[in-house]
């Protein structure tokens, strides 16, 4: 339901007609769709209670041949070869005007083929 809250009054409407029950991320989304009239019910986020890390933030980057000292951010152009031909040169374009203020690393795509990875 998350993605209804800032829903001008008529897409919500049409939310409450066509859902019998919500579920939320947050605490506070319970009660806001509740006093405006959706059965909803928190189920919580599935980061919210992941375990802290077992290594240090410098062992990982060493590991991962990242940068401890910058920002990392994983690029996640998407799992099927359309998706990632069509959003990952895009991504890397970004990345290569922020690259030296933060570290990228991708999502593992081992799977494909190599005649994908041309240069």
């Amino acid at each position: 339901m998350s993605s209804v809250l800032g829903l001008a009054a008529g897409p919500r409407a049409l939310a409450q007609k066509i859902c019998d029950q919500g579920t939320c991320n947050l605490p506070f989304e319970e009660k806001f769709y509740r006093d405006r009239g959706v059965d909803t019910m928190f189920v919580g986020h599935p980061l919210a209670d992941l375990a802290r890390p077992s290594i240090s933030r410098e062992a990982y980057a060493e590991a991962n041949t990242l940068d401890p000292a910058k920002t990392w951010i994983t690029l996640m152009p998407g799992s099927r070869v359309k998706e990632v031909s069509m959003n990952l040169p895009t991504m890397l374009e970004a990345a290569a005007m922020l690259g030296r203020y933060m570290s990228f690393c991708c999502q593992s795509l081992r799977h494909w083929d190599k005649a994908f990875w041309k240069p």
